[in-house]
């Protein structure tokens, strides 16, 4: 599970895959943040905080990568986000950091496996650049 409780660090790690998951759905159809919040908590395996998706929203509207569309429902007002043009160019061009994210994060989850099996020394024998560098 990804610890999402307090402030601070433990949401910077998190804050632009969030950015860019809004984005991904918002290219779907447009969304309210409460059914984004739910997606997203979904993929994350664990709830986000009620008010962390809107401050999100808030930031990517002020950058001009979504807009969005008040309404009411019920009489509540519910605002609907959809992604701008300069939101699906923002998509397309983070491609290359998704993918170095994901193999950062591969590194990360493999060894720290390792690590709880006792097997902290896995790069040595790899001879990757922990071990050139001792």
């Amino acid at each position: 599970m990804i610890a999402l409780r307090g402030r601070g660090r433990k949401y910077r790690l998190l804050r632009g895959i969030v950015s860019l998951l809004i984005l991904r759905y918002l290219v779907e159809d447009e969304q309210c943040g409460y059914g984004l919040r739910k997606r997203i908590s979904e993929i994350l395996g664990e709830a986000l905080p009620p008010g962390y998706i809107y401050v999100m929203l808030k930031t990517l509207r002020k950058r001009g990568l979504v807009e969005g569309r008040e309404s009411s429902r019920k009489g509540r007002r519910i605002v609907y986000y959809k992604i701008t043009e300069k939101g699906r160019e923002f998509l397309v061009n983070h491609r290359g950091a998704v993918e170095a994210g994901r193999r950062a994060i591969d590194e990360l989850t493999n060894f720290m496996d390792d690590m709880a099996k006792g097997e902290e020394g896995r790069g040595k024998e790899k001879g990757d650049l922990r071990a050139k560098t001792e």
